[in-house]
């Protein structure tokens, strides 16, 4: 389980906690996990169920379906900063506007990891379904045509520039 995002994530939250306990802070860390996939949810409840000094939370199901969950968890304490890593595979998993109560939370700050490569890759197919995920992702039909015409750094910086702006 070493390279698995959720023990990269836990190992990371941990040393962040120890580091500021050295200067007399106590961080409380709490995780919340959310897994659609029903094998790889078994593997991480298994792991979850190790942990002792680190409140972890998890969610079996679509992280959109259960963004008010999310929320909630980070509404739970209001003196706590919350961070937010959202990692999808490839550009799907969530639109922007879906996230949008994520990005309003007080004392938080969201990260996305953005897989620009399959972003480039797929961004010209005429495949309605392709299509309609990337309007869920920029939040308009007119994203293919602004980039229509540019090629390799040119067109992956307007398309992390248009995610920007969202």
């Amino acid at each position: 389980m070493s390279d698995t995002s959720f023990q990269i994530a836990i190992n990371e939250l941990r040393k962040v906690r120890d580091d500021l306990k050295v200067r007399d802070i106590n961080l409380k860390v709490r995780c919340l996990f959310v897994e659609k996939n029903d094998e790889a949810f078994l593997r991480l409840q298994e792991y979850a169920s190790t942990i002792n000094d680190i409140q972890v939370k998890l969610i079996h199901g679509s992280f959109e379906d259960n963004i008010p969950e999310v929320v909630h968890f980070a509404e739970a304490d209001n003196n706590m900063f919350s961070f937010t890593f959202i990692d999808p595979t490839g550009w799907k998993g969530f639109g922007m506007n879906n996230i949008r109560p994520l990005l309003k939370l007080p004392s938080s700050e969201v990260l996305i990891n953005f897989m620009t490569d399959f972003i480039i890759r797929f961004i010209d197919d005429k495949r309605q379904e392709i299509k309609d995920t990337f309007i869920d992702l920029f939040g308009t039909e007119k994203v293919q045509e602004q980039w229509k015409e540019l090629k390799g750094r040119k067109r992956e910086l307007l398309s992390l520039k248009r995610i920007a702006n969202v």
